[in-house]
């Protein structure tokens, strides 16, 4: 559980440096949308990836450090439940109309394996009201 997340403001090194100042050459670590605070200003011209709301030289980046996990056994069937909810939850917009090429996923249990796939329904406008275990 867990992962690769490649996005602005996610960048980041061993040290989680908080500033992060031009040097001599004028480069920075963290150029742009890299050098971001979600609690100070949200992304904002993300089709221009050299701006930065922030101001580096009187606010902090905010540092971030991404962990991942393998899970095994019972527990199992949770993450891969959470996972379809938040999944049928996040392929709406938010005037509540499904977003274009997205599709519900279900939870799909194999006698051989306490582990479910998950398959997506094309076909299906709504997710189920209840999943069956």
């Amino acid at each position: 559980m867990g992962g690769i997340d490649l996005s602005f403001g996610r960048a980041d090194v061993r040290q989680h440096p908080l500033v992060d100042f031009p040097d001599e050459n004028g480069m920075v670590l963290f150029p742009g949308q890299d050098f971001f605070n979600e609690r100070i200003a949200d992304f904002d011209k993300v089709d221009d990836p050299e701006y930065s709301p922030i101001d580096r030289y009187s606010q902090p980046k905010l540092p971030w450090h991404d962990v991942a996990v393998k899970i095994e056994g019972p527990v199992v069937k949770d993450f891969v439940m959470h996972f379809v909810q938040y999944w049928n939850h996040a392929i709406f917009q938010a005037d509540g109309k499904l977003k274009k090429d997205r599709n519900f996923i279900y939870p799909v249990y194999h006698e051989t394996s306490e582990v479910p796939k998950c398959v997506s329904k094309p076909d299906v406008k709504e997710p189920l009201e209840e999943i069956v275990n």
